[in-house]
């Protein structure tokens, strides 16, 4: 009881100082409201293979977590405690293969970045994809030994996304999506800019947009086009401190 008082605690500390600077930076109040989720009993799931569990207080989002340390001799439902993983390519097959396991229906893995320690942990960042196409909140990190043995696997995924046909909405080029991004904001000097398709779900709904970057001399832009119909769907400045 005492461990649970003071996880509330924290998170409301969090609510608070987020709330103080919303204003100036909302970017950082996204991630804080991360850091809070990262403290929710719902990310707290141990069991003999990875399990996804859906998320009580968010309908559309899959918890994933599994952590060998905590196997206490069980039965595993997955050859995860004998398999060996040398590189992402055998922990994207994995994932397709008992897909079900992480409480998924389809999909599978794109690789954003691999990092090692000095203890010789491996940790490969993925990010969860349909037809090929990202999940703007898909991000799952896949822990491995030194021995190459799994580790743990944390994530959390939006699966709102599953039952659609989401290549056969794309009609706005790449290109033309930039220029729509261009157009919707205010700035004079453009320095870089760049687009990529995301599934991205927005207040409840669900978009295939291209997630337009652009860094001009009022701030990093980030810009979610609808790739159906050319409408912003969503856009912040990641710029501390902007306005």
């Amino acid at each position: 009881i005492i461990i649970i008082l003071y996880k509330f605690i924290i998170i409301y500390n969090i609510i608070m100082l987020g709330a103080k600077i919303f204003m100036k930076n909302k970017k950082l109040l996204t991630i804080l409201l991360s850091t809070m989720m990262t403290f929710s009993p719902v990310s707290s799931i141990y069991a003999t293979g990875p399990v996804g569990k859906k998320s009580k207080n968010e309908p559309k989002t899959t918890t994933i977590f599994w952590e060998k340390s905590k196997q206490n001799n069980k039965k595993a439902t997955t050859d995860i405690n004998e398999k060996k993983f040398n590189n992402f390519e055998e922990i994207n097959q994995f994932f397709q293969q008992n897909i079900s396991k992480f409480g998924l229906k389809k999909g599978s893995l794109k690789s954003t970045k691999t990092l090692k320690d000095e203890k010789g942990k491996t940790y490969y960042h993925t990010i969860y994809q349909i037809e090929s196409i990202p999940v703007y909140y898909g991000r799952i990190v896949f822990t491995t030994e030194k021995d190459s043995t799994m580790s743990s696997i944390t994530g959390r995924v939006d699966t709102a996304f599953e039952d659609g046909n989401w290549k056969n909405k794309i009609k706005l080029s790449k290109n033309a999506a930039i220029a729509k991004a261009k157009n919707n904001i205010k700035y004079e000097d453009l320095y870089e800019s760049k687009a990529d398709l995301y599934l991205y779900n927005f207040e409840g709904n669900p978009y295939v947009v291209y997630l337009v970057d652009l860094v001009t001399d009022t701030g990093n832009w980030n810009v979610f086009v609808n790739a159906e119909d050319g409408s912003i769907v969503n856009k912040f400045n990641n710029t501390p401190y902007s306005h």
